[in-house]
């Protein structure tokens, strides 16, 4: 499995529990859904790795300051590829561990969007990018796009 769509799931993975796995809490963190089995099985693995590194350290304490932070992630998913890239036996555990809870058929793609727009990965998603509809379903009646008069139309 590739470094960087594997240093891309586990911070998904990660991000969201950091708070309560480096702190021991039991409080929650941001109102996302956390799947802390997951994460706890993962970090109890990664830890070592992550303790060994100044730069990777320093990367889950900012990111478990704001889990939702997206330079945090970047800099966090950035140093988690560096240990991959450095420990091939770490690099085949985490991809099993990834693999095995089922995320990698949902984040392992590598998508990216820049700018306007939006991505939607699995089976039933529906996405639309800016100034898009997405319909999910029927729709009755009519569907005005743009403005509502014709003096707004200019």
């Amino acid at each position: 499995m590739d470094c960087k769509a594997l240093a891309e799931a586990l911070t998904q993975i990660l991000a969201p529990a950091l708070p309560r796995l480096i702190t021991n809490s039991l409080e929650g963190s941001s109102g996302t859904t956390v799947d802390m089995d997951r994460a706890k099985t993962i970090w109890s693995r990664l830890y070592a790795s992550v303790e060994g590194s100044p730069a990777t350290t320093e990367a889950v304490r900012d990111l478990a300051k704001d889990p939702e932070d997206l330079d945090a992630q970047a800099f966090l998913r950035i140093q988690l590829r560096k240990l991959l890239e450095r420990d091939k036996v770490l690099t085949a555990e985490m991809a099993r561990l990834v693999e095995s809870n089922g995320v990698a058929g949902n984040v392992m793609s590598g998508a990216a969007v820049y700018g306007s727009g939006a991505i939607a990965q699995s089976g039933r998603a529906v996405a639309a990018g800016g100034g898009g509809i997405a319909i999910g379903g029927n729709v009755w009646g009519g569907i005005q796009v743009g403005p509502l008069h014709a003096r707004d139309r200019d």
